[in-house]
């Protein structure tokens, strides 16, 4: 009888192991979106343009950060390369995008200066990569998107 109990419990913990990504049933909306884009690797700054659905009557001109490059790795670590030659460090990990609003996937990159976690939905088009901001906002503009191209 323990043995059969045993082996319950070791069944019920290989269940997560044996759920689904995707849900191919579009009537039922409780699904996961697994990230499906390859960000590790290195990415040079292009430019921040206003965000999803901005338009150029929208378009604020803000003032571009200064340049530089991301690098994603596998482990879940990020580095900023600034072009002056400095670098700070963060991490990033995947999250649901539902809560976000948003089909894409999103990364949460945790700021290890403050403890900060700002939500990015990740696009990837070919070589270039954008980030939308799609954390909370408190003024009249559309939160920007952070534009890369692939450098390897």
């Amino acid at each position: 009888m323990k043995k059969s109990y045993l082996y319950l419990a070791l069944l019920l913990l290989t269940l997560p192991a044996a759920t689904a990504c995707d849900n191919s049933d579009d009537d039922d909306d409780r699904f996961v979106v697994c990230p499906t884009e390859n960000i590790e690797g290195k990415w040079r700054f292009v430019e921040m343009l206003d965000g999803v659905g901005a338009s150029f009557e929208t378009h604020r001109g803000a003032t571009q950060p200064a340049a530089h490059t991301l690098e994603f790795m596998a482990d879940g670590g990020l580095c900023y390369t600034f072009d002056d030659g400095t670098a700070e460090e963060s991490t990033y990990s995947y999250v649901d995008p539902t809560a976000y609003g948003t089909y894409y996937p999103v990364i949460v990159v945790s700021d290890s200066n403050d403890g900060s976690d700002t939500p990015f939905s990740v696009e990837l088009e070919g070589d270039q990569l954008r980030l939308h901001y799609v954390g909370p906002y408190f003024t009249d503009h559309i939160p920007e998107t952070y534009v890369y191209q692939r450098i390897r």
